[in-house]
């Protein structure tokens, strides 16, 4: 009798242990989760050649700060220098016809075509001023040359890739929220953010951007299961990001 009533509690032990296990499994669904982990990047720019020609010299090395106007790096300007001279003396010989013309009492009427070609050699004058300009490779914005992608001495195309630079613009992350967490989060809200090496230090994020669609999680998360599921990538901008550097692991929280 006492190894039957031994047997029976040692079944209901397990049963009740069993119940216990699966209704706390049930409880911690990670949609209650509150807490994102995200990564800091600073928005970048890659400028590209608007001319064709050798890369003379470069005069701002990487990690060096420029600032709006500043030229760092000129392209070969011979010929585009060539072409800037012989578009002006067209136009000065035009105009000099024009003046010689109106001297003689030619009638307006018959000075008509020479205007007309002189609006077309102003406006081939202003597209070679334009292009010589396009040598001096000069910053439209305030940032940090973050890598050459060229060499003194390389010759470039329209287009080519020059350099990325890091602007001096308010940093930014993305978390990826379940959809079942998705009605906590709307555009303009605050967030707190915490850096994982400056645990210390607090900081202040706005939310900018929530996707209308869901995605399936980045490659980066921790198991095959979070991978799996599908979530929202909300976009955060940290305006006053103090010590923060781009590539730091940080911590979410909503305010």
């Amino acid at each position: 009798k006492v190894v039957g009533k031994l047997k029976k509690y040692t079944v209901l032990l397990w049963v009740f242990f069993t119940f216990a296990l699966l209704l706390l499994s049930s409880c911690s669904n990670d949609d209650d989760v509150t807490s994102f982990t995200g990564i800091v990047e600073s928005p970048k720019q890659i400028i590209y050649s608007q001319v064709e020609g050798q890369i003379n010299e470069i005069l701002k090395v990487e990690g060096e700060e420029v600032g709006e106007g500043d030229v760092v790096a000129q392209i070969e300007d011979e010929f585009y220098t060539y072409e800037t001279d012989e578009a002006n003396a067209a136009v000065k010989a035009i105009e000099s016809e024009i003046d010689r013309l109106e001297s003689d009492g030619i009638d307006e009427e018959d000075i008509k075509k020479y205007r007309f070609e002189l609006e077309q050699a102003e406006a081939k004058l202003n597209k070679a001023k334009y292009r010589q300009s396009k040598t001096k490779v000069t910053m439209a914005t305030e940032g940090i040359i973050t890598e050459w992608y060229v060499r003194q001495g390389d010759f470039v195309q329209i287009g080519t890739p020059l350099h990325s630079l890091t602007l001096k613009q308010a940093m930014e992350l993305t978390i990826y929220v379940p959809q079942g967490q998705m009605s906590a989060f709307n555009v303009g809200d605050r967030v707190s953010i915490t850096a994982v090496s400056l645990p210390d230090e607090r900081f202040t994020g706005e939310i900018v951007r929530i996707a209308e669609e869901a995605v399936y999680s980045p490659k980066n998360m921790e198991t095959a299961k979070d991978k799996a599921k599908k979530v929202f990538p909300i976009e955060i901008v940290i305006e006053d990001y103090g010590n923060l550097k781009a590539g730091m692991d940080v911590d979410v929280e909503i305010d």
